[in-house]
């Protein structure tokens, strides 16, 4: 019999057996939030196999991408309110709304936030938000475009216009390519398009759109062009500091250094690893992440370890310190690391 069939219950029965699963998804969310935050906070995705809390959810909780991001930030908000929980299960709050109002949630603002929100829609709750702290107002204008060509013109670096104030009586002219710096913290994206085509959507700072308008004004190639050939030059850069690639690889020269990995032997384990980490965890899950690989010493050179191809392999950075802490004790590492973020304020404040 299928389980999800529902051609033979009855109005009433379908009714009870929705409210009764609602209620029951409702407690299940907030039981997942409860788990990860606490799955996060004691950093278990890591020996599972996993380089960080997102791709554990993606993969070990099979969670689709955007349903673990947010869950993530819910479950990282109930952390520092607990109270989240109790309203996310009863049904007060949604997921959409703790990622709405965690960022606003504050020790002196939480409680009173919380209560004007419970219960609000999405629309209620943005209002509530907005009321509280109101984004900066900008008069829209229509800004007429020439018909494309047959041959567009190549695109041009832009610097976003400035804010408008909501006393301005005329819309603004659109800035020169001269104006102030771009630049932002939001993650580039790349969104496939076509087949083997992308388009990539980030904002550049200064330097980089000066960069940009020289190479568009030397060589009069479009932006896709100049990106790819940028691109490619840095790729090999990459691979010959990170992986030891090169055209007429030289022969090994000692190193006075202990921790040095010479290039035939980045390239041999680069080769060996496929460019992965290598870590596995408990159940057989292997990490293969390609992010932020590190070389790391099978044998610590702390401990008399050597820079050889079997003694040395890849580990993303969260894995490479889960060993440290394996080998070395989370106390000991915990003071490295604290002794490492104390030289670095000194070096910057002085």
């Amino acid at each position: 019999m299928d389980r999800f069939a529902r051609g033979d219950v009855s109005d009433r029965d379908l009714l009870r057996s929705a409210s009764h699963h609602a209620r029951d998804e409702r407690t299940s969310t907030a039981e997942l939030l409860a788990d990860i935050g606490e799955i996060d906070a004691r950093r278990l995705f890591v020996p599972a196999g996993y380089p960080s809390l997102h791709e554990y959810c993606r993969g070990a909780l099979k969670l689709p991408e955007d349903a673990a991001d947010r869950r993530i930030h819910a479950a990282r908000a109930a952390r520092r309110f607990p109270v989240l929980l109790e309203m996310c299960g009863d049904g007060r709050l949604g997921l959409t709304a703790i990622n709405l109002l965690a960022p606003h949630l504050t020790e002196r603002t939480a409680a009173e936030l919380l209560l004007a929100a419970a219960g609000r829609s999405k629309r209620e709750i943005e209002e509530l938000i907005r009321a509280r702290k109101p984004l900066t107002e900008s008069i829209g204008w229509v800004q007429p475009l020439s018909a494309p060509s047959v041959q567009p013109a190549p695109a041009r670096v832009v610097a976003p216009p400035p804010p408008v104030a909501a006393t301005t009586a005329e819309p603004p002219a659109p800035c020169a390519a001269s104006a102030a710096p771009l630049r932002s913290h939001a993650p580039a994206r790349v969104t496939p398009i076509a087949a083997q085509r992308f388009a990539v959507q980030g904002t550049l700072g200064q330097r980089a759109a000066d960069a940009l308008r020289f190479a568009q004004d030397t060589t009069g190639k479009d932006l896709s062009s100049i990106l790819e050939a940028a691109l490619v030059i840095y790729e090999a850069h990459l691979r010959k500091r990170k992986c030891g690639a090169a055209d007429r690889p030289q022969q090994p020269r000692p190193s006075q250094r202990v921790r040095h990995i010479p290039a035939h032997v980045r390239r041999a384990v680069w080769a060996r690893d496929g460019g992965q980490c290598t870590f596995v965890g408990a159940d057989g899950h292997r990490c293969g992440t390609r992010r932020r690989l590190q070389y790391d010493h099978v044998v610590p050179v702390a401990r008399g370890g050597e820079s050889t191809v079997d003694n040395v392999r890849l580990r993303c950075a969260p894995h490479n310190y889960h060993e440290a802490e394996r080998v070395f004790g989370t106390v000991f590492m915990a003071e490295k690391r604290d002794a490492g973020w104390r030289k670095l304020r000194d070096a910057v404040c002085g």
